[in-house]
């Protein structure tokens, strides 16, 4: 809008519905304190802090900034600063009032400025918004816009206005128009987005499935890796011991994230007539924010150790909060979808059941985080952290569980795996590792090598594993952790990093001072 231009908030849902505020000063506060510009009251305004907002003045208009703890969202999607344009919805907390912003034409910039009537086209597109913020299906959407627009016509237009809504059956048609085409328009934009998020996060339902003929190929490997763990603790009479210590306290980690909308509504498979999910001609789920369909999840491996008998766990970041170091993940976020964790458990050695997880802290710089288990009902063996750096040339234990369910059912017993087979087993992701913990077959794999080079931020190793072994722990041969296990080269070869342990001191000092 080029000229003199007035700026408003209109409030179109809460406690001030109905109500128009001119922007004139330099910074407006948001909240419910009694000082804020746009004042809600606090028994009428659940969610709303007293301090949650502020609207400062520059060049272009108002940006809006939320505060550190405070949620905003604008337009749909959640913003912690934003220049706001002419018809920004703005929300204020998950269900807190909605507000349009508005920047009007200024006739005469010496007269005092009057905010004056809402336009018909103004009163419309607010009716829409507020009815599409109330109901999630067009059937409901449609009849509470019919059910406001006369109010909103009679009470916030001018007399002259008022006078169309003699016409309130071509007007009612009118209307209908506009609100199907917004609605498809919205619509149509987000299930693009859904689709983008899909198929570039790699976001699958049953994708993860593991088959019969699989499962037949893993057998091939099962030799290869049974001898693995008893040529290591043939070295001495001691090691057997520590490996066992070590791997006791070593835990498999299944999870599981989906995106959310800025309403809070997840990603979702798109459930036809039938109750069945639609699929395209590739024979992939249609995705949708919405719905009752199956969540859509990236699903994925890793290790976590125990460090304390209350269940407290380090692993890497990347395990807990993955989405951050996926570019595809990350630009989801960038364009204002949530990731969310759906799921998280851990089996321990030979459990026959998993214990749900929590984080606890992820690490401000390093790739580390303490975790937890939620149920904490026993005491639990622990591992001790190191407090020397190692040695160049020093021997060392990596201990976790790389390439995830695929391993463990590769160093299964081959009758165990025929027996699986004979029973017709096509399980899902979740189910072939409860079906394995059921049987006593989740153990982490342990293999050793040397300190090659030792940084501030890395030690450096050539102890075998691969993706899915990140966050376990490494130890040297008396079972002190000193370092978490993160960058992997794959097919069990080269060099691999871990983050030293002194990471995970600063860690605990700052969770527990």
């Amino acid at each position: 809008m080029t000229g003199p231009k007035l700026c408003v908030l209109d409030h179109i849902q809460g406690p001030l519905a109905g109500s128009r505020q001119v922007l004139t000063q330099e910074l407006h506060g948001i909240g419910t304190g009694e000082h804020a510009f746009v004042h809600f009251p606090s028994h009428r305004a659940s969610g709303v802090l007293p301090e949650h907002a502020t609207l400062v003045r520059s060049d272009d208009g108002y940006q809006l900034s939320a505060a550190p703890e405070a949620s905003v969202y604008v337009n749909g999607l959640e913003a912690h600063t934003r220049l706001l344009s002419h018809g920004d919805l703005i929300r204020i907390g998950e269900d807190g009032p909605l507000l349009k912003y508005r920047e009007l034409a200024v006739s005469d910039p010496s007269a005092p400025l009057d905010p004056g009537f809402k336009s018909i086209r103004e009163v419309v597109s607010d009716c829409a918004d507020v009815a599409r913020s109330d109901s999630s299906t067009w059937a409901g959407t449609g009849w509470r816009f019919l059910r406001r627009i006369p109010r909103e016509i009679t009470s916030q237009t001018s007399p002259i206005a008022r006078l169309l809504t003699l016409g309130v059956l071509a007007v009612i048609v009118l209307l209908l128009g506009f609100i199907i085409v917004r609605l498809s328009t919205l619509e149509s934009s987000l299930s693009r987005q859904a689709a983008e998020i899909a198929d570039s996060v790699g976001l699958v339902q049953e994708e993860n499935r593991i088959s019969v003929e699989e499962m037949r190929e893993m057998r091939d490997q099962v030799t290869s890796t049974a001898d693995r763990l008893a040529g290591i603790e043939a070295d001495s009479d001691d090691l057997p011991t520590v490996v066992d210590h070590v791997a006791a306290a070593t835990v498999f980690i299944q999870a599981a994230y989906g995106f959310a909308d800025g309403g809070g509504r997840m990603l979702r498979a798109t459930l036809g007539p039938d109750g069945n999910p639609l699929r395209d001609t590739d024979g992939q789920m249609l995705p949708t924010f919405g719905g009752e369909g199956p969540i859509l999840e990236r699903q994925y491996t890793g290790t976590a150790f125990l460090i304390a008998a209350d269940g407290q766990m380090l692993s890497n970041r990347h395990v807990a909060e993955p989405w951050l170091y996926d570019q595809a993940a990350r630009e989801a976020v960038d364009r204002g979808f949530r990731p969310i964790v759906v799921k998280m458990i851990g089996f321990l050695p030979y459990a026959t059941e998993p214990l749900n997880v929590v984080l606890e802290k992820p690490h401000d710089s390093a790739d580390m985080a303490l975790l937890r288990f939620a149920e904490a009902d026993s005491a639990f063996a622990a591992l001790e952290l190191s407090n020397e750096p190692p040695s160049l040339g020093q021997a060392i234990m990596v201990v976790g569980y790389p390439a995830g369910i695929r391993a463990l059912l590769a160093r299964t017993d081959p009758t165990v795996v025929d027996s699986l087979l004979q029973a017709g087993v096509d399980s899902d992701f979740w189910e072939v590792a409860r079906t394995l913990a059921e049987m006593g077959l989740v153990a982490p794999l342990v293999t050793r090598g040397i300190v090659g080079q030792i940084t501030p931020t890395a030690i450096v190793y050539d102890a075998e594993t691969t993706h899915g072994g990140s966050g376990g722990p490494v130890v040297t041969l008396d079972g002190r952790v000193i370092a978490v296990n993160t960058a992997i080269v794959s097919d069990f070869g080269g060099s691999n990093l871990g983050v030293p342990i002194a990471a995970a001191q600063e860690l605990l000092s700052e969770f527990r001072p």
